[in-house]
């Protein structure tokens, strides 16, 4: 690792192959990846090898990205908190099922036996207060993209397969995107009900989702119900998004709840323009009408409004989208990350009196 850690990646899978994916790509950018089945509610066999892979090192931060990581972490690191160093960033919070709630409510509990907890934005701070945990643990990085992966340069990109992303949709129209998973708390149906309105004004718009999730049939329904299927595109799950960018006309984000989206960070990458739900940290990225268009969450009329204005003015257009990059500069780029995030380890490092703080 340049900055100056060793670093190593454990991956929790459960039975499926498909669970594995993430560790090829993990080593494909050089990381030691290793993949530690965690199948089941609490697998004690996999905790006995967490715990036997963190007393290899006389001392390591031990980072977590999620709830079964962090429960797992405070059980296997019991024993060896002189050595060990406990961090966790907390993405988001899904809660649309019982059992989400109960492994919700045991992470937020594990939280006050860790040494830091990242947020990734300031809208999560007084949900992770309330499981006890005194602010002076509580850090903020933001989410980060690597300019440079979407610069037009960088997209390695055949023509004919970049042509052709938007299957049966004609080349002219205005290709509404919605990138996420196909569930409740993204707001897939209220996008479905925007395209529905925004198609008795102006017949040239379509909506392509990408991504999958629980509520994959039940949207397909709806456009069905709403007599708009012919104008919806589901591309299902994609690993590169970036074609899809490059192709569409505006990024709508119709949320209910979010942390930080890099679906936003992503389009602004690529100077697509934004209307987005005002939700959790997507008002940290997005000043309204400075850099993107927020709307109360599922105010039909709104988005339609916002979409219309950049779809037909083009002056406001290209100043949103011009003022969207120059604040991912500033703010949202990954060299900035990492600086924070090295804050962080060090700051670890020195509280822990640990010889090797850099």
């Amino acid at each position: 690792m340049q900055l100056g850690h060793k670093c190593s990646a454990y991956y929790l899978h459960g039975n499926t192959e498909d669970s594995l994916a993430p560790v090829p790509l993990l080593k494909s950018y050089g990381v030691d990846a290793e993949a530690l089945q965690f199948s089941g509610h609490f697998n004690f066999k996999g905790i006995g090898a967490l715990q036997k892979i963190l007393r290899q090192y006389d001392q390591c931060i031990y980072h977590a990205h999620d709830y079964k990581s962090e429960i797992f972490g405070v059980l296997a690191s019991w024993t060896l908190r002189e050595r060990v160093a406990l961090v966790t960033t907390i993405h988001g919070v899904i809660l649309n099922n019982w059992k989400l709630h109960v492994y919700e409510w045991l992470a937020g509990h594990s939280l006050r036996f860790f040494d830091k907890v990242i947020v990734v934005t300031n809208s999560q701070i007084p949900y992770i207060a309330q499981f006890g945990v005194s602010l002076d643990k509580i850090e903020v990085v933001y989410n980060a993209i690597r300019l440079v992966d979407y610069e037009t340069s960088s997209l390695s990109l055949a023509p004919d397969t970049s042509d052709n992303v938007f299957a049966c949709i004609p080349r002219d129209a205005k290709v509404i995107l919605f990138l996420g998973r196909l569930s409740v708390e993204k707001g897939g149906n209220i996008a479905l009900q925007v395209l529905r309105q925004l198609s008795v004004i102006d017949p040239s718009f379509y909506l392509v989702f990408v991504g999958t999730g629980p509520q994959s049939e039940s949207l397909c329904l709806m456009a069905d119900e709403l007599g708009i299927r012919d104008k919806v595109q589901f591309a299902g799950y994609q690993q590169d998004v970036r074609p899809f960018l490059k192709k569409c006309h505006i990024l709508l984000v119709p949320s209910l709840s979010e942390g930080l989206p890099n679906s936003i960070l992503e389009a602004q990458a690529m100077f697509v323009p934004v209307v987005a739900s005002a939700v959790g940290g997507v008002t940290d990225i997005i000043e309204h009408e400075y850099n993107g268009f927020l709307v109360r969450p599922g105010c039909i009329d709104q988005y339609v409004q916002y979409i219309l204005l950049l779809s037909h003015n083009n002056v406001i257009r290209e100043r949103i989208i011009q003022n969207a990059h120059r604040k991912l500069e500033e703010h949202f780029e990954f060299g900035k990350h990492m600086e924070r995030m090295m804050w962080v380890y060090n700051s670890l490092y020195a509280s822990k009196k640990w010889k090797d703080a850099i």
